[in-house]
């Protein structure tokens, strides 16, 4: 069993990684192509993942090639794996491919933080029985210890992270790359420096405890600029789709109050359109009360019927409320009719201070 973790314990970060960005690829861009069957749309990218990262992790080949070059490598495999299986949203694909590999180096460090501290709370005063067996724990506690820190990291991001149906901008890749870039370059610069004070220098017990907690106060500072990024990114969103929203709504209101001026138009023109006609149709009457005497009285009852009529479609046009303001009156009236046919009583008082600068449109 320790042979096998000594020989293979590479093969358990190389699954924790390829769990890793597979989960933080469906946060952020979905669950892959419709087209593919679903689980073929997990199971295909989380082995192609699993073989990227066995490959980079392979002893052999991870001697051979320098680690900014594999850096480079791991980068672009990752991006071109979320782009066959997932979208051909480039920049969002970037980006996740930037922060992964970021976030990974890190997690690294404070796994190994994590078994440290553990290893100075459990064993310090008692003598492990076995030293095969402290080993083994101890790979035990730094692959779960990296796990977590992984695993957190990412969900943290992609659930802050709200922007799946947006097609992210350049300037959006460069808001959120740059932390990322920045991560990996601090990161790849210091780690070999801490390395080096570790093993080829003899510091003190008290000054390689002081320069290892600096080095991880940087590491930890760094991850939470990436996901305090991803944060003022979502907030940078949440702002541009609310003034979207207000100029839209600005456009809609524009437009009704054009409307509504219209309107009030039309209902200013048919007043005095039914004046004019109530004014002819008392003339009528008028002549229609000459002719009485004249005429035949059945002729005339006939036509005082027709006048009445008229009068009483005039009538039934206009608006009961005049408050002053075209959409108050069609308001009020609109609810007056509803009642009147409900056979129900409706009162309605409507009060506005003339000084107050509101407008009603």
């Amino acid at each position: 069993m320790l042979m096998f973790f000594e020989q293979y314990s590479y093969l358990f970060f190389a699954a924790i990684n390829a769990i890793g960005i597979l989960l933080y690829c469906q946060r952020i861009l979905g669950y892959g192509k419709q087209h593919i069957a679903p689980w073929q749309r997990t199971v295909l990218p989380l082995i192609a993942f699993f073989l990227v990262g066995t490959a980079l992790m392979f002893p052999a080949i991870k001697d051979l090639i320098p680690n900014a070059l594999r850096v480079m490598i791991h980068t672009f495999l990752l991006a071109a794996c979320a782009f066959v299986f997932f979208s051909k949203r480039l920049a969002a694909i970037v980006f996740i491919a930037l922060s992964f590999v970021a976030i990974q180096g890190i997690s690294v460090n404070l796994g190994s933080v994590i078994l440290d501290i553990f290893m100075q709370v459990f064993f310090t005063a008692t003598v492990p029985t076995s030293h095969d067996s402290v080993f083994l724990l101890a790979n035990l506690v730094h692959i779960a210890s990296y796990a977590a820190c992984l695993l957190i990291s990412l969900h943290l991001i992609g659930r802050s992270f709200r922007g799946q149906g947006e097609a992210m901008s350049t300037g959006d890749l460069l808001l959120l790359s740059i932390p990322c870039l920045l991560s990996l370059i601090i990161y790849h610069t210091l780690q070999p420096l801490l390395i080096y004070v570790a093993i080829e220098t003899t510091p003190t017990p008290q000054s390689a405890q002081l320069f290892s907690a600096v080095l991880n106060v940087i590491f930890l500072s760094l991850l939470l600029t990436i996901l305090s990024t991803v944060i003022l990114y979502q907030r940078q969103l949440y702002l541009r789709e609310e003034e979207r929203e207000r100029v839209f709504a600005q456009a809609q209101v524009d437009m009704l109050k054009e409307r509504t001026e219209q309107l009030q138009k039309r209902f200013e023109d048919s007043n005095l359109l039914r004046h004019d006609i109530k004014r002819h149709i008392g003339n009528i009457s008028m002549l229609t009360g000459k002719l009485a005497a004249e005429t035949d009285s059945r002729t005339v009852a006939q036509l005082n019927e027709y006048v009445n009529q008229l009068d009483q479609t005039i009538q039934q046009t206009e608006f009961k409320y005049h408050t002053g303001n075209a959409v108050t009156d069609v308001i009020l009236h609109g609810a007056w009719l509803r009642a009147k046919n409900l056979n129900a009583a409706f009162e309605a008082t409507f009060l506005f201070p003339t000084q107050m600068a509101i407008d009603l449109y």
